[in-house]
Parts: structure tokens; C-alpha cells; sequence
């Protein structure tokens, strides 16, 4: 009599969302309505094709981000151009949103659950990312 075959699992299952053009106060409203949508689980945004980024733009990803992680989820940005770096690091958002140039790493992250940092929200730092502009390597 054989063994029986050891139980499967299945890789978790990622949200990826490709966001274009400008993020302002016009386009803000409908990008929360799509959003909203998004599963209550590990989610990159795909932000190479925005050209712009405007306060009613972040305060989207923000909620998206808190929404997230209050469901222990983990939102990465994917590939944010350098304007768009700009004003996460003027913001100092880069130091709240993992962000991260390379697809594979960037659901990697998404994939993994948050976790609690120092300051009592959950948080998870990307591995080998520079949160310094002039060295990010763009791929």
C-alpha cells in the first residue's frame, strides 16, 4: 500500500492593476470606484504608464494601501516613473508604499503577508530597492 500524495497548495493568488495616464482630481473618483473592487488580498498597481500623480491620486493609493493591510494584505507600486518617485519621495510615501521596478519581485512582495512594524502598522520593506532616486536602477 502506498503512501498518499502529499497535500498540494497553490501559489497565492495576486491582483495585478495597470494604471495610465494622469491620476488628478478629475480621474481620481473612478480609479477609487476600480479600486474598491480589488480583492482584500496582495495587489501590485502598475503605475509605468501614469504621467501624472496629484495629492487626489495618493490619497487613493493610500487607501488602498490601509485597506490592504488592515486585511494583512501587502500593496506594491510597480515600475512608478521617476516623476511620479518624485512626489512619493516628497510626500515621504516612499517610505510607506513598497515600490519596486522589476514585475517578478514586485508580486513576489504582494504575494507575501504584512507585517506589523514599529510603529504599529504593518508594513514590508522591498528587498534590494534604494528609496534614494539617484539610485534606482530602471529596467
Amino acid at each position: 500500500m502506498s503512501a498518499p500524495p502529499p497535500p498540494c497548495s497553490s501559489p497565492p493568488v495576486v491582483t495585478v492593476v495597470t494604471v495610465t495616464g494622469a491620476i488628478d482630481l478629475a480621474t481620481a473618483p473612478h480609479l477609487r470606484t476600480r479600486l474598491d473592487a480589488v480583492p482584500d488580498r496582495g495587489t501590485v498597481v502598475d503605475l509605468a504608464g501614469v504621467t501624472l500623480l496629484a495629492a487626489a491620486g495618493l490619497t487613493v493609493l493610500l487607501e488602498l494601501h490601509h485597506r490592504l493591510h488592515r486585511a494583512g494584505a501587502q500593496l506594491v507600486l510597480l515600475s512608478p516613473p521617476a516623476h511620479v518617485r518624485r512626489v512619493l519621495v516628497a510626500t515621504g510615501l516612499d517610505t510607506a508604499l513598497a515600490m519596486t521596478p522589476a514585475v517578478t519581485e514586485a508580486v513576489e512582495l504582494a504575494a507575501a503577508p504584512a507585517r506589523r512594524s514599529a510603529f504599529g502598522h504593518r508594513s514590508h520593506q522591498p528587498r534590494n530597492q534604494s528609496r534614494h532616486l539617484g539610485e534606482w536602477q530602471e529596467t
